[in-house]
């Protein structure tokens, strides 16, 4: 059954039907999670990751377990962007899904360069080496910005706050008008909608999108695991950020009304200013 929650809604799905079991690829990786994670915001710690570690590392899931969230609302020729793609193997899965325009950014030209040699025999990819607050990507350039973990990495950055909307608006910049983005993310609906969708008008970072909310079960570590289906914490969670044009718009009209506004004051206070001399 699903939830309404605002503007969102929470499923609880698991999938595939079954049980999940933890990805092998690069498992041991989750070993260090803690001690890592006060680097994520360091470009030289992923370099150096990603020579020590040459083998492919996927964050939450293989792309298997989220393909029909992708499949159901993305078009095999629509322009997809990996969002800090690091040397996870998702856009060459998505390449080997039948989608035809796939390109994957990140910071760490360590990774881009690894990935040039994977990818050497796919025509549909594309790499480049930018960072997601500030790409200088041409605006509109994206039907889709999938995004694996990037998020959760940024938000580990002490100036989450400010790097996260960075990077927020410069998805919504990238995005058609009618776009989708898609985070996979550990974080829960309580503490990850407040990054993900603003519905203030008046503010800058207002989102021009509608999101959807589905929660997977976690891989169990060993089969026996017993997840607690009520515990919030037992899940991974998709978001799914659908861009509405009139949504677009308004924030379009309400940046102009802001413009004129702003102009009038500083008008004002110039007339001011000359009768006080």
């Amino acid at each position: 059954m699903t939830t309404p929650v605002g503007s969102t809604f929470f499923t609880p799905k698991n999938e595939l039907g079954g049980v999940l079991k933890a990805p092998k690829v690069g498992e041991k990786e989750f070993e260090n999670q803690y001690s890592d994670v006060c680097n994520y915001n360091r470009i030289h710690f992923w370099d150096q990751r990603y020579l020590d570690d040459l083998e492919p590392f996927e964050w939450f899931y293989p792309y298997e377990q989220f393909a029909e969230i992708v499949n159901e609302r993305v078009a095999k020729e629509a322009r997809i962007l990996d969002a800090g793609c690091g040397n996870s193997e998702l856009i060459l899965n998505l390449a080997d899904d039948g989608f035809t325009d796939i390109t994957g950014v990140d910071w760490s030209r360590v990774v881009i360069d690894q990935l040039k040699t994977r990818c050497k025999d796919y025509d549909e990819i594309q790499l480049k080496c930018l960072n997601m607050q500030d790409t200088n990507l041409p605006k509109d350039s994206y039907d889709c910005i999938i995004d694996k973990g990037l998020l959760d990495s940024i938000i580990c950055n002490m100036q989450s706050t400010t790097a996260v909307a960075n990077y927020i608006t410069e998805v919504e910049r990238l995005l058609v008008e009618d776009g989708i983005f898609i985070v996979i993310s550990m974080g829960t609906p309580d503490e990850r909608l407040k990054y993900i969708e603003h519905y203030d008008i008046d503010v800058p970072n207002f989102t021009p999108w509608y999101t959807d909310v589905i929660a997977m079960d976690k891989p169990r570590i060993v089969e026996s695991e017993e997840l607690d289906p009520d515990d919030m914490n037992s899940y991974y969670f998709v978001y799914i950020c659908r861009v509405e044009p009139k949504l677009v718009k308004q924030k379009k009209d309400r940046v102009k009304q802001l413009a004129i506004k702003k102009k009038r004051l500083a008008k004002l206070r110039k007339k001011n200013h000359k009768n006080d001399l």
